[in-house]
């Protein structure tokens, strides 16, 4: 791009100052490597598309590296910086030559930028044509689809799947999650947040456009979306001391960042692939979450309970009965309840605490309950009432299975303690969690059923008040018989002070 001006020169060496030494001399090896390139074309001052493409030939498909290579562009609009000749040649993809002030910051914004930052860079990415001043809609649907492909193959390419099995997993989450995330634009809205009842009917249909300042809003209250793009373009570029996760790490810090697969346990992979089905054939047992519903789900709950998530139940592996279901969940727990009825929806719960075999509601307002399929949607608490979760099973007046959200006959999910059968009775909307209805129809049928455990392994047995649920409840001693749960404290516990 020709010798730099002395304000060219200052606004690069400050960009330079908001990384590390370390961070600095990889920014600039990478920089160097793609130049290094283009000596066939005899630019010495840049680097072009062709390089990138080369460069990151066996790290992103061909539609994300033009995105990439666009975002380049578009990482500084203000012609007092840069003498308006880098954003004017930006708009020609086969002439464009991409400088180090360029380069710089790119990742600048895309780490550090305020919201007018990265919605400028995110909104020139997603927009395939134009000046990068606006986004239709449709483009950023099919932007959000490609980039959550490339999240997902980082994460298999940097074996960070965390004991996870793709094949053993559900299929079509990075559609639902692009969509959500692009309804989250449309309708303005933040994560956790309901979208409009009828929200669900398709809001991707309509043809918006969006600005650069709706975008960087859009960012700031999606977190997913740039935590994705920072772990897909330091990957692809070998930029890993940048990765968010990485950074806290050598600094002994908790990271925020959302991109980062809890560790799969509670799992035998092992007998899994040992099944058949009697005649020799695998039979494949399939489970309800998929790859992007994980990081979804995660990104929504308490950050000490993205960790770990270790399987409780599965009506697949451990039979369809209640009782079984309720001898699995007890005392062990927040956890994550996951439904498909017989019509291929699938929805369920956040549970913040232990489920407690009792006739009273329990829990707090950090439930929420949730679908995956066919739309992806978070429905946090109204405040109206504290039904947050119900269990009870043998009691003889009152009903007897598990809720959350409503009331008596009227839950925003129940499943009955005749296993298989339950209702999701929200019109307009559940009282408690503002949900829809979440299964196809009011009543349905249970295909299958699942239970996560978030985060380390509570302590068994114990009480919100510490102490041991076989001095505190009677009645939840002897439910827990009934079910099966195991007493391994019975004669083992030291007697509480009172007693």
């Amino acid at each position: 791009m020709g010798n730099s001006s002395s304000s060219d020169r200052t606004g690069l060496s400050e960009r330079l100052g908001r990384f590390s030494s370390t961070e600095q001399a990889g920014l600039l090896e990478v920089y160097n490597a793609l130049v290094r390139l283009n000596t066939e074309t005899g630019l010495h001052d840049g680097f072009g598309l062709h390089e990138l493409q080369e460069y990151t030939t066996a790290t992103l498909s061909r539609p994300m590296v033009n995105h990439l290579f666009r975002g380049f562009t578009f990482a500084l609009d203000d012609p007092k910086e840069t003498g308006g000749r880098e954003v004017k040649v930006a708009r020609n993809a086969e002439s464009t030559v991409i400088s180090k002030k360029l380069f710089v910051a790119f990742f600048d914004a895309v780490l550090w930028g305020n919201m007018e930052d990265r919605g400028r860079v995110v909104c020139g990415m997603a927009g395939s044509d134009g000046d990068g001043v606006t986004c239709r809609q449709d483009q950023m649907q099919q932007f959000m689809v490609e980039l959550i492909e490339a999240g997902m193959s980082t994460l298999r390419r940097r074996l960070l799947l965390c004991g996870w099995k793709e094949e053993y997993m559900a299929m079509g989450g990075i559609g639902r999650l692009a969509a959500s995330l692009t309804d989250g634009l449309a309708s303005g809205i933040r994560p956790g947040e309901q979208l409009p009842h009828d929200s669900d009917k398709a809001t991707t249909n309509y043809k918006q456009d969006f600005g650069r300042d709706q975008i960087g809003e859009w960012l700031f209250r999606s977190p997913l979306v740039i935590d994705i793009l920072i772990l897909v373009v330091t990957s692809a570029l070998q930029l890993t001391s940048l990765d968010p996760n990485v950074r806290a790490s050598m600094v002994n810090k908790e990271s925020t960042c959302c991109v980062k697969l809890p560790y799969c346990e509670g799992v035998d992979w092992n007998d899994l692939d040992n099944r058949n089905d009697g005649s020799g054939a695998a039979r494949r047992c399939k489970f309800l979450l998929d790859l992007p519903s994980v990081l979804w789900l995660s990104s929504h709950l308490p950050s000490e309970l993205r960790k770990k998530w270790r399987l409780l139940f599965s009506s697949a592996l451990h039979g369809q009965s209640f009782s079984g279901l309720c001898s699995k969940i007890v005392a062990e727990g927040p956890s994550l309840l996951l439904v498909r009825d017989t019509d291929g929806y699938v929805f369920g719960g956040f549970a913040s605490c232990s489920w407690e075999l009792k006739p009273q509601f329990q829990g707090n307002n950090l439930c929420f309950l949730f679908s995956l399929d066919p739309v992806l949607n978070v429905y946090t608490c109204t405040g109206y009432n504290d039904h947050y979760m119900y269990l009870t099973h043998g009691q003889q007046t009152i009903p007897n299975g598990l809720g959350m959200g409503g009331q008596h006959g009227y839950f925003g999910l129940w499943l009955d303690c005749d296993y298989g059968k339950g209702h999701s009775r929200a019109k307009p909307s559940c009282t408690t969690y503002g949900s829809p209805q979440l299964s196809a129809h009011e009543d349905f049928n249970v295909a299958c059923l699942e239970v996560w455990a978030l985060g380390e392994p509570a302590l068994k047995g114990k009480g919100l008040d510490g102490r041991s649920v076989l001095d505190a409840d009677p009645e939840t001693q002897a439910i827990l018989e009934m079910v099966g749960k195991s007493r391994h404290s019975t004669g083992l516990r030291e007697p509480h002070e009172e007693e």
